[in-house]
């Protein structure tokens, strides 16, 4: 329905992998025009959609702090639990050893404090022998600071134990040690504009572009060194 200048949906597309044909799902129950969510792919067959807003037909805000998983071959959206507060702006990654795994939301801007995180939490779904509990989302207890800044995109190496948190335009990128918990700098990519910016990566390399201001950058993991192409 539309009301006052506002459209809102609940409704994704997906493509079919034989075709490539368009056919459009129900998104998660609830969660009506959501935006800045963290949107997350996992190994087994499944999306989870983390927090996020929307705009209500008038124009304010409602924010959101539920989690669901999407099961692609039943076609049902599962919710799961909630995150600790209402948050957008955040971004994540899936930690994997095969097909188990645990989802890592970084940053964030917290609705009820007005601030931006600097904080990682973690949601351990099906690794056990982990020291992180299934089931639950607990915020880690870092053993180094980082400064998140706002729609940064993470990019995983599991095979590492590392996540990469690459900054919009001139702010800082990381690299985070997920055994160690700890964040250091990476040197050599200046980063891209936020906007319509994509990751992928593949071996020892990250590509990084922007539909924004057209930049493409590969990222070297092991020489720690970024190239335009």
């Amino acid at each position: 329905a539309e009301t006052s200048g506002y459209v809102q949906t609940n409704k994704m597309w997906c493509l079919k992998s034989e075709d490539a044909t368009p056919v459009q799902k129900e998104g998660p129950p609830g969660m009506n025009g959501n935006a800045y969510f963290t949107f997350l792919a996992a190994p087994d067959n499944t999306l989870w959609v983390v927090g996020g807003y929307q705009y209500s037909a008038s124009g304010s805000q409602q924010y959101y702090d539920q989690v669901y998983q999407y099961n692609i071959s039943t076609d049902e959206w599962i919710e799961k639990p909630k995150l600790d507060k209402k948050m957008y702006y955040h971004n994540g990654a899936i930690y994997n050893k095969g097909s188990k795994y645990m989802l890592y939301i970084f940053g964030g801007y917290d609705t009820n404090s007005g601030q931006y995180l600097n904080e990682v939490r973690v949601y351990n779904h099906s690794m056990r022998g982990s020291d992180m509990d299934l089931g639950k989302w607990q915020t880690l207890s870092l053993n180094s600071s980082y400064t998140y800044n706002y729609l940064s995109g993470v990019v995983p190496a599991s095979d590492r134990d590392e996540m990469y948190i690459f900054g919009s335009s001139g702010a800082t990128s990381w690299k985070f040690n997920v055994k160690d918990k700890k964040f250091s700098t990476i040197s050599g990519y200046t980063g891209c504009a936020w906007t319509y910016t994509g990751y992928w990566a593949r071996k020892d390399n990250i590509i990084a572009w922007t539909g924004d201001n057209g930049t493409t950058m590969k990222y070297d993991l092991d020489k720690q060194t970024a190239t335009g192409l």
